[in-house]
């Protein structure tokens, strides 16, 4: 029997049934393909056996050797079940790699789009002078009301403080309302530059034309500290060539205003002005808004004003449908002329 064990595992791999004469034995494990193809294999080892050994040492071959290659018929098989899922995992991560640049790409596109609708501002543009009594009322009536309220949180709001000033063939600049409105344009052109942050130069700008509006304009100064703002950086730069410089660029961009205003305050909404109307400039904001408006916007969408003006091919406005207005306008005389004078080509 100790040299029937020490040649069980060898006749285990080289054969999976055994024969006695021309009588083949059936075992359990000649169901699976590898039991199947050795078959023709078997005369020839049943024939040495029977040379070699006795028949009982055949038969407790046979046994161990069934009960091995039974052993490895279910490892094969787990093997071959482990394989199959395996590959099927594969599979699905190959397919959800493919995948997913395309979702990526989808989602960037969408998420973008999305964020371009709702974060896209309106453009708020507000040209006005310092000193003209229209456009002090509009700052500390309308446009604070607007800034308190969250109305123009999503919008971008531009301040251009120069109105219906000119300058002249000798480089001074004359402004509607004396000299005294060239100094403050340029101050709060200043502020504008000094700090870009709306909220603060608003805030400056606002306790300013509150000074004007309570014939107060001379204390102009004490805005700093209501303000909590460092003054040195404003009060250096309308005493340099900096300050004139801001005028003369706040001049260009009212001179190229297209249709050309005719008065101020003048306000822009997306591009589009709104003429006598300026005063409704909320409601025209609220319509403009792209996505979902802030809240201080409901109810204003359902009085939104319509300008019923007439428009000459040159695009300059001829009349309007506000007639009780009587804002700065351009045509306006009694501009007097500032000590201020502009550096040489600057203009």
């Amino acid at each position: 029997m100790g040299e029937s064990s020490g040649m069980n595992t060898e006749l285990c791999n080289r054969s999976s049934s055994i024969g006695i004469g021309r009588a083949s034995v059936p075992l359990v494990f000649m169901e699976s393909q590898a039991g199947s193809s050795l078959l023709s294999v078997s005369y020839f080892v049943i024939s040495t056996f029977l040379s070699r050994y006795s028949f009982r040492s055949i038969l407790v071959v046979v046994d161990l050797c069934g009960f091995i290659l039974l052993i490895k018929k279910d490892a094969i098989y787990g093997m071959f079940m482990h394989a199959n899922t395996m590959a099927a995992r594969l599979h699905h991560f190959l397919l959800l790699a493919a995948l997913l640049p395309l979702l990526a790409t989808a989602s960037a596109s969408t998420a973008g789009d999305i964020a371009a609708t709702s974060t896209k501002k309106v453009r708020v543009e507000v040209y006005y002078e310092s000193l003209c009594p229209y456009s002090a009322r509009f700052v500390v009536n309308q446009l604070a009301r607007a800034f308190k309220d969250g109305l123009l949180d999503g919008a971008d709001v531009t301040f251009v403080p120069y109105g219906n000033a000119k300058v002249g063939a000798s480089g001074a600049m004359s402004c509607q309302h004396g000299s005294e409105e060239c100094l403050l344009n340029t101050v709060e052109a200043c502020a504008i530059d000094a700090w870009p942050d709306v909220n603060v130069h608003f805030g400056f700008i606002y306790c300013i034309e509150d000074m004007v509006v309570n014939n107060r304009r001379s204390e102009w100064e004490s805005c700093f500290q209501k303000q909590g703002l460092d003054p040195s950086l404003v009060t250096k730069c309308y005493r340099s060539g900096h300050g004139a410089r801001l005028a003369l660029k706040h001049g260009r961009q009212t001179g190229q205003l297209m249709p050309p205003h005719k008065f101020v305050p003048w306000v822009v909404v997306d591009g589009k002005p709104l003429y006598d109307d300026y005063r409704n400039f909320e409601s025209y904001v609220c319509k403009a808004y792209k996505g979902n408006p802030p809240k201080a916007c409901q109810g204003l969408g359902d009085q939104y004003p319509i300008i019923q003006q007439v428009v000459e091919p040159d695009h300059g406005v001829v009349g309007s449908n506000s007639g009780d207005i009587e804002p700065c306008r351009a045509s306006d005389g009694g501009a007097e002329e500032n000590n201020m004078v502009l550096a040489d080509g600057d203009v």
